[in-house]
């Protein structure tokens, strides 16, 4: 009794059967139980019993208690553990392209995710080399720097192209990690791939956009100066032909006053006719005045933004 109280009650119903046929029937037993101590401590022990029979009755039990608390502690820790990493291994195959290789790049397990996306079976997968899987996007000198870091037992990362199994390709961001064994030497590779395809076409057509914004304003720039080019053409155009306009009213009211000089010499007009000679002679100047300053040709924007020539007159 006194035994039994040292058992954590938890462990003592099964401790009674395992002494009660050692005691009746002489079985010796093994087994883990839990255990408090007289200061009340939680201990695991190992207990090993065997029965001491003398003329067919048990006498006494003799045993060995083994602490193995440490030992229990540590498998909980491990089996915690395991529990975590399960969950872990769980997350990474829903979200993740998974797949393992030997050293040589053969495949050797696939996640379903790896089926899905690349459209091959599993069956179809296992065994063929990844060089099956390239596209052909990448220059062979990619993949040499690839191998080269692998073998070197780094971790490698970047944006790769692979083949799926209807021909068309597939953008995946990819790590690739060797696994060593206690001497150093790489016994597998583990990648961990995401499928960045429509990350990497919205990029190009973002790149795309970009370059069609650049080349129409560069060709908003070309017609605004072409525009500029024809509008000063305009202007010296229309200059010159003000020029020409201004010597021929000139010249036209030069001959007004000496005609109307010479017939007031001679006295050969009426006054009817003088008075309707110094209208028209003020009429020309006037015209003429207003001709002459060439500097109120301006330009002016029209409707609709076209450029346009305005002459105030």
């Amino acid at each position: 009794n006194k035994s039994i109280d040292l058992i954590h009650p938890g462990d003592r119903h099964k401790s009674k059967e395992v002494l009660q046929k050692a005691i009746e029937y002489g079985e010796s037993f093994v087994i883990e139980l839990r255990s408090i101590t007289a200061k009340g401590r939680h201990l695991w022990t190992n207990t090993i019993c065997r029965p001491l029979v003398v003329d067919g009755k048990v006498v006494k039990l003799l045993g060995i208690l083994q602490d193995i608390t440490e030992r229990k502690q540590a498998e909980k820790n491990l089996a915690r553990a395991n529990a975590e990493l399960e969950q872990q291994i769980t997350c990474l195959n829903e979200s993740a392209i998974v797949a393992i290789t030997d050293p040589e790049g053969n495949i050797t397990s696939v996640n379903d995710k790896f089926c899905m996306s690349s459209g091959f079976s599993r069956e179809e997968l296992i065994g063929i080399n990844y060089r099956s899987l390239r596209s052909g996007h990448h220059s062979e000198s990619f993949y040499e720097g690839m191998w080269e870091e692998l073998h070197q037992g780094k971790v490698w990362q970047g944006e790769v192209h692979f083949k799926k199994t209807d021909g068309t390709g597939q953008w995946l961001d990819t790590t690739i990690m060797p696994f060593k064994d206690m001497e150093g030497n790489i016994t597998k590779h583990v990648s961990v791939r995401f499928d960045i395809t429509e990350k990497k076409e919205l990029i190009s057509a973002l790149e795309i956009t970009r370059k069609l914004e650049v080349e129409k304003e560069r060709l908003k720039t070309l017609v605004i100066a072409k525009e500029l080019e024809i509008k000063e053409e305009g202007l010296k155009v229309l200059k010159a032909t003000m020029r020409t306009v201004h010597d021929i009213v000139g010249n036209f009211l030069n001959q007004l006053l000496l005609f109307k000089m010479e017939a007031e010499d001679k006295n050969a007009l009426e006054p009817e006719s003088l008075a309707l000679m110094e209208s028209l002679i003020d009429e020309t100047s006037a015209r003429l005045q207003k001709l002459g300053d060439l500097n109120k040709i301006e330009e002016k924007k029209m409707a609709g933004g076209n450029l346009g020539i305005k002459y105030e007159i």
